[in-house]
């Protein structure tokens, strides 16, 4: 499995889809985007690299990507953020999953993912959002099992109804990862063993899905050997804010204040979204505001090792207020667009090391591109 092949294979020629080409040669490959993006139906779906990788050997056996968005109005916010489950997000993810079928030419896997943010318009929920979405644009399902664990914990639903809502024949794979335990509410991080929980729902899913391909992901704190890896081991809240009163926002207006809020702190989205009284608004919002601000400086680490780490965090919140709406979606042209900001933006604003610090990015991002 590719993990990020959209935005890893941002252009048709290189190393990445060097690697991947030869590895295609010698075994099938899934490719699992990141960033295809369904926030509405009007635009086509983000997929540069991985489209053009899928037509050369033919050995690209699935395509998957998870049910979120990304950004708006040119903005990418380097984060899976939730959809709400109406009527209108369901019949904009159905087009697109279709046209992502059509541009794949092959079998396409789409999967939720570990939320901690539902909004007050639902009108489904995550299990009959999923199983509508399979079944309208007939394409199969990536069932991640741990998701759906940290999610039932974080939005207080039985896992096991999630569970008995999803259609046997539709189960192509099942994920399986480890968490962080914030005490009321858990984050998916893939740096941790699975845990017992997870087993058990894991079991539960096996006695109705059958032998189905499983995959551990762990993106962390990996274990020095396999056998390490591999050891380890009510009345849902949202249910409850189906039934108010307020009526249904549009798609866009949701995403728009959700967007506001992780850019410039702007409050409206807090109307929108389900809080409980042991995890209020504010907790599930903040971790969404976070993971932004995260992303932005390991981008900026990873593609700058040279610098001193305490510029990065200043730098990142500074590019996030100063830059222009028009972002880049992936990550590598986030970083050259941010040299040129730090070559133009740095020095006028007279920072003593401000020279030398945009010459080094300079160098840095040169260094890797001709890599």
């Amino acid at each position: 499995m590719v993990r990020g092949a959209d935005r890893e294979l941002p252009r048709p020629w290189g190393k990445p889809l060097d690697y991947l080409t030869r590895i295609r040669e010698r075994f099938p490959v899934v490719l699992h985007g990141l960033a295809v993006d369904w926030q509405h139906a009007a635009a086509r779906p983000h997929l540069p690299g991985a489209s053009q990788s899928t037509g050369n050997t033919g050995r690209t056996r699935m395509g998957v990507d998870h049910l979120c968005w990304t950004g708006i109005a040119g903005r990418n916010m380097h984060d899976l953020l939730p959809l709400p489950y109406t009527e209108e997000a369901l019949a904009n993810v159905v087009e697109r999953v279709r046209t992502v079928q059509d541009i794949l030419t092959g079998a396409f896997s789409s999967r939720m993912w570990s939320s901690y943010v539902s909004y007050r318009d639902s009108q489904l929920t995550e299990w009959q959002f999923l199983r509508e979405i399979a079944e309208r644009a007939d394409c199969l399902i990536l069932l991640d099992v741990n998701n759906i664990y940290v999610s039932s914990v974080n939005h207080e639903f039985d896992p096991l109804d999630y569970l008995n809502a999803i259609p046997e024949d539709r189960v192509q794979q099942i994920h399986l990862a480890g968490h962080e335990n914030h005490g009321d509410y858990l984050i998916d991080t893939h740096d941790h063993p699975v845990p017992d929980p997870v087993w058990e729902l894991y079991s539960a899913a096996v006695r109705r899905f059958g032998g189905v391909s499983t995959m551990i992901e762990r993106d962390a704190n990996i274990p020095a050997s396999r056998g390490n890896c591999a050891a380890s081991s009510t009345q849902p809240a949202v249910g409850r804010a189906y039934a108010g009163s307020r009526g249904v926002s549009r798609l866009a207006d949701i995403q728009e204040a959700f967007q506001r809020f992780l850019l410039a702190a702007g409050s409206e989205i807090e109307s929108h979204v389900v809080g409980t009284e042991r995890v209020p608004v504010a907790t599930r919002l903040g971790i969404y505001a976070d993971g932004y601000s995260s992303r932005l400086i390991e981008v900026l680490e990873s593609s700058y090792p040279c610098w001193p780490i305490c510029w990065a965090k200043p730098i990142s919140r500074l590019w996030a207020r100063n830059m222009s709406p028009a972002t880049s979606r992936p990550s590598s042209q986030f970083v050259t667009t941010v040299t040129s900001w730090l070559i133009s933006w740095l020095p006028i604003r007279k920072y003593s090391k401000a020279p030398l610090l945009a010459e080094l990015a300079r160098w840095e991002w040169a260094m890797a591109a001709a890599v």
